[in-house]
């Protein structure tokens, strides 16, 4: 085929997969999705603020219980599909209450660990049958305080950490305190998490 075939073919593919077998004379592949200004990855910041306890916790208990963390793909099909991967890239937590010492960890997973318990102000227990579901672990232990009141929780040595989807588009993620924090309000905390999604 020469040079300038192989251009038509391309343009006449961006119109119609027939038309460009007639300019390529064989069969010519169509994309699965179609993306004009886009190339590569698209990346987002997804944010949570779960309903906390304001009684004090103890450490090893959920920090607002399971969080759903939608749209983390792009599309919703099988897993190795175009679209249905993405990689988690940061975390970071913040409270409106300064809370001294201790750390958090991040337990993600790309499906719902529903025989797990995950439930705000009580003991995580993540049950063998959910274990092939974790993406991976988040360890929150630097933290910055902004003032009198705030605090900045993020990863430091924080390790991107990659998913593929089944036929969803959110991942899950369940925060356990390594601490025993106690918070003035119901909505003390915000979590921050970059994905970039392939």
């Amino acid at each position: 085929m020469s040079k300038l075939t192989s251009i038509l073919a391309a343009l006449a593919l961006s119109i119609s997969p027939a038309l460009a077998d007639s300019f390529s004379g064989g069969i010519c592949l169509a994309p699965t999705e179609f993306h004009i200004g886009e190339v590569g990855s698209n990346q987002i910041v997804i944010t949570s603020t779960p309903t906390v306890s304001t009684t004090v916790y103890a450490s090893g208990d959920s920090i607002g219980g399971l969080l759903t963390l939608a749209n983390a793909v792009r599309v919703s099909a099988a897993a190795g599909s175009s679209g249905t991967s993405g990689l988690i890239q940061f975390v970071e937590m913040a409270t409106k209450t300064h809370q001294p010492g201790g750390s958090y960890d991040v337990v993600f997973f790309d499906a719902n660990p529903s025989t797990s318990t995950c439930t705000d102000n009580s003991v995580v227990t993540i049950a063998s049958a959910d274990i092939g579901k974790v993406i991976g672990v988040s360890h929150l232990a630097d933290a910055t305080q902004g003032g009198a009141a705030v605090d900045i929780w993020q990863d430091l040595t924080m390790r991107t950490m990659p998913y593929s989807l089944n036929s969803a588009t959110s991942i899950f993620a369940c925060v356990i305190v390594r601490a025993t924090p106690t918070y003035a309000s119901t909505s003390d905390v915000t979590l921050k998490f970059q994905v970039i999604r392939q």
